[in-house]
């Protein structure tokens, strides 16, 4: 069983602080099997919201979110990932955000692979977003699909595809190729 808990200040990375507000953070992870975790997180991050011309500093964004996941990232064999996140923002409306994904991704060492590749990994990954599921049309779709070359276990580049398909009426699907070079130290 792993437990954590955090405490911020500030607006987010490299910001200052606007209020004397602090965000609060909660996660905890228990391993059920040799290769699964499940594990539940909560958030209460301040906000400033603007009521009739006037800004409150009071208001909080919170959040929570169950998880499981198989393997570990990088693990020769399958990894696979799932999750749920809700959330109510500090607006006076209180938009409730609704969120789900799935991520299954296999590593492979194939006979005959160079010495400078430690490993390929096929992956597939859907996202759906609902940032205020009372409005009727601004749900997002998001399907990608990659592929990954292992370096070593602190070295890789992913190369993928995705698509993201908005519910709004007119809109326009959006689609690109995606990269992603990480290096670990």
């Amino acid at each position: 069983i792993t437990y954590k808990v955090w405490a911020y200040n500030g607006q987010g990375e490299s910001l200052n602080d606007v209020n004397d507000r602090k965000s609060f953070g909660a996660r905890g992870t228990v391993t059920v099997a040799p290769k699964l975790d499940v594990g539940a997180s909560w958030f209460a991050h301040d906000g400033i919201v603007t009521s009739d011309g006037v800004a409150d500093s009071s208001a909080t964004n919170q959040a929570f979110d169950l998880d499981a996941q198989y393997g570990k990232p990088g693990d020769q064999g399958l990894f696979a990932l799932m999750e749920y996140l809700q959330g109510t923002d500090a607006t006076p409306a209180g938009a409730r955000m609704r969120g789900f994904q799935v991520l299954a991704a296999y590593n492979v060492k194939p006979a005959g692979l160079p010495a400078w590749l430690s490993g390929i990994e096929p992956s597939v990954r859907l996202d759906l977003a609902d940032p205020d599921t009372d409005a009727p049309d601004d749900r997002v779709t998001t399907l990608t699909a990659g592929f990954g070359l292992y370096f070593t276990s602190r070295a890789w580049f992913r190369l993928a595809y995705e698509r993201q398909d908005l519910q709004a009426a007119g809109a326009e699907s959006v689609g690109g190729i995606r990269s992603m070079l990480a290096v670990s130290f």
